[in-house]
């Protein structure tokens, strides 16, 4: 029977009545859902939902000196901010942070698709699911303008505060380092400038003053002739040639007087004698360094021209016994004449000796003095590219410096236009919504399923429960 048919002229008593005749068709599927809808409820795990609010100004330092710092921009929409929230940086970041990869559940689901995808390490899968479920399990909404407010829901109460408060502080970390990133890229390119000229000015120090101590050190290893020193030297040249033409005469009238002996125009050789004239050679040396600093008649001159004489004379015994040896039957006065010869051309020899010697000093000095002359100029470079290097790394540090003071500013200043309105809150109780939502969700089905059943089964009853229904079926007047 229909029991919404009009003709039957129900009232609400009739329609009781029904109920109660078929009230365990209604009973049975209520009570059966709503067992199912207990058990639902009374064993789903808690949630537990935490939430913060942050906010971000805009700039606040002046707007003549915002301009002078790059990275003071407007602020970002909530959408940006949304998609960064829930990148995967982030998400990454706040799995390692709070531990979720350590979960046994998420890394044996893991290695359950990991014979899928042979290509992706089990961090990875691991990686991808947390970041899955996170996107699921977080909520990033436009609190007010300018104003996000982030929740998350965990099973742990810890955790949920731990993933919010993860996310806020990664938040405000990012946007701090975006604000002062352009200023940051400065700063380091001026710490790698500074770092460079530092090295050279290391290294362009060290040839100074390596290349100093040499210079100096042939300083003081050569003297320099002063002027009374370098006109000792030319008085005692010219002395020496003076003495060099009486030594010429005498040998031209010695020669004359011993023609017939054809003696030559060599000393005589022995060991004796050349050991000596060797060492007339060395004193002869040491007397033209000995003029450099000391005058004529000074105790160094004198002794080493007393140490000349005395081998001289030596030598003059020397020639006497040689020659006597060679000409025994000669007259004594001839032999004195060819010792006197032999003299004479030692002293031409001693004479020549001192010349170059003393013109040996004299070229050294001037030699020395144009060394010199280019080694100062050479160091007067090096010293100016020290300057140089030391003006190009004060400069530098100075404007690291500056650079350092803009980076303090703006940090400053990205500090102060983010703040957190509502910390991370703390759950202490899992969140009941969606029990209750649960729970009337069951009690509404329990009772629709109830009263479909017993309109189905009144329906489809044949049996005759009214005169209506008894006239109808027997076509009755």
């Amino acid at each position: 029977m229909n029991i919404f048919d009009s003709r039957n002229n129900f009232e609400w008593r009739d329609y009781l009545k029904i109920f109660f005749r078929r009230k365990w068709f209604f009973l049975v599927p209520f009570l059966l859902v709503m067992a199912l809808g207990v058990s639902s409820i009374l064993f789903k795990e808690g949630t537990y939902e935490s939430y913060s609010i942050i906010q971000i100004h805009s700039s606040r330092l002046p707007s003549q000196l915002s301009k002078l710092l790059p990275g003071v921009l407007g602020v970002d929409g909530y959408r940006d901010w949304k998609k960064q929230i829930l990148s995967s940086d982030y998400l990454t970041h706040t799995i390692k942070t709070v531990g979720l990869d350590k979960n046994e559940a998420v890394i044996s689901e893991a290695l359950a698709m990991q014979e899928n995808l042979p290509d992706k390490t089990l961090d990875e899968i691991v990686n991808f699911l947390l970041i899955k479920k996170l996107r699921e399990k977080i909520s990033v909404k436009q609190y007010q303008e300018n104003m996000v407010e982030i929740r998350a829901q965990a099973n742990n109460s810890e955790v949920a505060h731990l993933i919010v408060k993860t996310l806020i502080e990664y938040f405000r970390e990012d946007f701090l380092e975006k604000e002062v990133s352009n200023i940051q890229s400065a700063l380091k390119f001026s710490v790698e400038q500074i770092e460079e000229f530092q090295q050279k000015l290391k290294e362009s120090e060290s040839r100074y003053n390596s290349y100093r101590r040499n210079v100096l050190g042939n300083q003081a290893s050569e003297e320099l002739l002063t002027p009374e020193s370098t006109q000792r030297i030319r008085d005692a040249i010219v002395t020496s040639e003076l003495t060099m033409r009486e030594k010429r005469d005498d040998l031209m009238r010695l020669n004359d007087l011993l023609r017939s002996y054809n003696l030559g125009n060599s000393i005589p050789v022995s060991l004796s004698i050349n050991t000596q004239i060797v060492g007339i050679n060395q004193k002869i040396n040491e007397e033209a360094q000995l003029l450099k600093r000391f005058a004529p008649g000074s105790a160094e001159l004198m002794r080493v021209s007393r140490s000349i004489n005395m081998d001289r004379e030596n030598l003059r015994s020397e020639f006497e016994k040689y020659y006597t040896r060679q000409y025994a039957s000669a007259d004594p006065g001839i032999l004195s004449s060819m010792a006197n010869k032999a003299l004479a051309l030692l002293d031409l020899q001693i004479s020549e000796k001192r010349i170059t010697a003393l013109n040996d000093v004299l070229n050294s000095s001037r030699q020395q003095t144009t060394l010199n002359q280019s080694q100062e100029s050479a160091l007067e470079k090096l010293e100016e590219e020290v300057g140089l290097n030391r003006d190009i790394y004060n400069l530098l540090l100075q404007q690291a410096q500056g650079t350092q003071i803009e980076e303090a500013m703006q940090r400053a200043n990205a500090a102060s236009r983010i703040s957190i309105i509502e910390p991370p809150t703390k759950p202490l109780e899992p969140d009941s919504s969606g029990k209750n939502m649960l729970a009337l969700i069951t009690m509404v089905v329990s009772m629709v399923l109830g009263f479909v059943a017993v309109y189905v089964r009144e329906y489809f009853d044949g049996t005759l429960q009214t005169v209506e229904e008894t006239e109808e079926f027997f076509n009755l007047p």
